[in-house]
């Protein structure tokens, strides 16, 4: 009967030791597991942050395409009335016509007009 109790305990206490290094196992594969986590963690908020700054450089290379678009686009408004503008100064240019101005030095007609008010011949 000794035997008996004695092997009895001798089933729990390996029992007991199994349960225990179980126990132990299973703490260390916890562990690792909030360390991977946590690593997960860390490299998702990481590249959370590469997606937001990479978003906020989108966002401002399109205010500044958007912009330049929109001077484009003012330019080009402009430039759509050019030909009525230039066909309209060309009708007006056409429809007046043009004095041919008469070249004269101004020493000579300082001269003349001198002359004018002496009334005496001018002296080239």
């Amino acid at each position: 009967m000794a035997q008996h109790v004695r092997a009895a305990e001798d089933r729990a206490h390996a029992e007991v030791d199994r349960a225990r290094q179980e126990t132990r196992d299973l703490k260390q594969q916890l562990m690792s597991f909030r360390k991977e986590r946590a690593a997960d963690e860390k490299a998702d908020h990481k590249r959370m942050e590469e997606v937001r700054l990479e978003a906020s450089e989108a966002l401002r290379e399109a205010a500044i395409q958007r912009a330049r678009a929109e001077a484009l686009e003012g330019q080009l408004t402009q430039l759509r009335d050019l030909p009525a503008a230039l066909e309209s100064v060309l009708q007006q240019a056409k429809a007046r016509p043009r004095k041919v101005a008469k070249r004269s030095t101004p020493a000579v007609k300082r001269k003349s007009d001198e002359a004018k008010k002496r009334k005496t011949p001018a002296v080239p």
